[in-house]
């Protein structure tokens, strides 16, 4: 969100906040913090109630506090289902909203900062980077009740105009940003399910828009004592070679040897030097056999067929002279 930083101090934050929440009524728990029946004295977690008495501040931290920290378990919960870089779910400096970023790994527009009471350097090095972030504010600078927010950096074409949930969430022209009030989710049936849901479709609106490799940096939310399923690249091994043999066509003075796999050829060309020497000039594996030892078949039929003919052979061919290279057991084909 666009705060100016230092607006508000800690204590100054927190009287906003309750001043903005006493109206509301008590709403029992809130995001699954407190088990049934559990409050604090004088007020549920996340229900601030309307009683008149007089608060001190050390009252308004505690409410604050506990806030946060329903907030930052579903922030968290949201956070385990990225891989790539992301912030902590951590406290803004200066302007007190709880937040979260997840960043794409790609490089953004230079950011045209000009944020009152934040320095232009400040404002471009946290921005060169696309990012995708999320937070809850108290109130104040543009709304006047407390919200969660999402906005992205730089923001894809057709990104206020997405379809977010849950239903209470809306564009906010003023901030550029997506907006869901606190009491949307308060009063909802399942508040943590309400403001995960805010989380991930505020996000994906993002990563779909901006084109980010979702398939590289997500993976499933995680949860307590559970061992998330692998997600490891399923390695297929490489297809078996036929049983074709490697056929040679043999010529007075130049000659190869080829071999057929899957409808593909690889070749090893080779010359005559008189009758006792062949010179391997030339291997030819396409990409689609690399990997399959097609190009050593070529050269161990070429060392087979030599002792057999009692030839020497001359590997000119980078190829097939690393390959006799390998295989101390080929040296006694080689021309000295």
């Amino acid at each position: 969100m666009r705060f100016v930083p230092g607006s508000y101090g800690t204590h100054a934050a927190c009287r906003k906040m309750l001043r903005l929440l006493a109206p509301m009524p008590p709403a029992g728990r809130m995001l699954g913090l407190l088990a049934p029946g559990r409050q604090m004295v004088g007020t549920s977690l996340w229900g601030y109630g309307t009683s008149s008495e007089t608060r001190t501040r050390d009252d308004f931290d505690m409410r604050f506090h506990q806030a946060l920290m329903a907030v930052d378990k579903v922030f968290n919960r949201f956070r385990t289902s990225f891989l790539g870089k992301s912030s902590p779910v951590h406290l803004f400096w200066g302007a007190l909203d709880l937040a979260v970023t997840r960043f794409s790994g790609r490089r953004a527009p230079l950011h045209p900062a000009g944020i009152p009471a934040l320095p232009d350097d400040v404002a471009q090095e946290a921005y060169d980077r696309e990012v995708s972030s999320a937070g809850f504010w108290p109130g104040g600078n543009g709304i006047d009740y407390p919200a969660f927010y999402a906005y992205a950096y730089p923001a894809p074409a057709g990104y206020r105009a997405a379809a977010v949930r849950p239903d209470a969430a809306f564009w906010h022209e003023g901030l550029s940003e997506f907006v869901l009030p606190y009491d949307a989710v308060q009063s909802a049936a399942d508040p943590d399910g309400a403001l995960m849901a805010f989380l991930v479709s505020t996000y994906e609106a993002a990563a779909n828009l901006g084109a980010w490799d979702r398939d590289l940096l997500e993976c499933a939310h995680g949860a307590p004592r559970q061992v998330r399923r692998p997600d490891a690249e399923t390695v297929r091994p490489a297809a078996a070679i036929d049983d074709g043999n490697v056929e040679r066509e043999d010529g007075p003075s130049k000659g190869r040897y080829r071999l057929v796999v899957d409808g593909v050829e690889a070749e090893m060309t080779y010359s005559r030097a008189g009758e006792g020497l062949i010179i391997i000039d030339h291997t030819e594996v396409p990409a689609a056999l690399r990997g399959r030892k097609v190009g050593e078949r070529l050269v161990r039929q070429a060392v087979e067929d030599a002792r057999r003919d009692r030839v020497a052979i001359m590997p000119l061919c980078p190829f097939a002279k690393a390959q006799i290279g390998r295989h101390p057991e080929w040296q006694d084909v080689v021309r000295r």
